[in-house]
């Protein structure tokens, strides 16, 4: 899973949908906020 957004449809700020994966959603782990928040998009893209 990747987050993402779409910034022309968003019904809230950036932040705000940010904040609600990385603060509301507090039943997610550590490391599944880092695969969700990046690591995924990094892995599926060969960066370090």
């Amino acid at each position: 899973m990747m987050w993402g957004s779409d910034l022309s449809r968003l019904r809230g700020t950036y932040r705000e949908c940010v904040t609600l994966f990385t603060e509301v959603m507090k039943w997610l782990s550590a490391n599944d906020l880092e695969w969700i928040m990046g690591r995924t998009l990094c892995k599926w893209l060969g960066w370090p």
